[in-house]
């Protein structure tokens, strides 16, 4: 896979970014936590990554939000940045991101239209430890990031994750 962006490692700490001190979850409920942080509810729509494992869709169902699905870039594989605007109507709530395969997605166009639209932004961090994007660890650019611990992630844990969040709210 090739990235158009810049993506080098981090000098510093491979934990992605947050503005906030860490709140520590079971594993698989990191992600629920994440959509249930930013306010999800009933008929909420969030836009996620085709490219992604189903624990990051699952928990938008849990909120009882509906996915809606976002292509992923033919190069990398990632979420798509080119591909959110088509897919935000008013009932769109938030943007979900995964950082996936050790690359990052390019944050600065999901965050102009997180802005632009007035959505939340939760990234899903566990396969991006050390990298850097825009200058920025992943976790830097969102509302809240999330990241799970298990014996088959990039850090080994039992069942273990983390809320970072970057939202005094949250």
């Amino acid at each position: 896979m090739r990235a158009r962006w810049r993506c080098s490692k981090a000098n510093s700490s491979p934990i992605p970014a947050a503005s906030i001190p860490s709140r520590p979850v079971q594993g698989r409920r990191a992600p629920h936590s994440g959509c249930f942080c930013i306010g999800l509810a009933a008929g909420n729509e969030v836009l996620a990554p085709t490219s992604a494992f189903l624990s990051t869709v699952i928990p938008i169902f849990t909120c009882k939000a509906i996915p809606v699905l976002v292509n992923a870039d033919s190069e990398t594989g990632l979420l798509d940045p080119a591909d959110l605007e088509r897919h935000i109507i008013p009932h769109t709530k938030a943007i979900v991101v995964a950082h996936l395969f050790g690359f990052p997605v390019p944050m600065r166009p999901v965050k102009a239209n997180a802005q632009r639209y007035g959505l939340k932004i939760v990234e899903e961090c566990t396969q991006a430890m050390g990298v850097q994007c825009h200058g920025q660890k992943p976790g830097a650019f969102g509302n809240v990031a999330i990241v799970s611990f298990q014996e088959k992630k990039m850090v080994l844990a039992s069942e273990e994750g983390m809320l970072l969040p970057n939202d005094p709210e949250i």
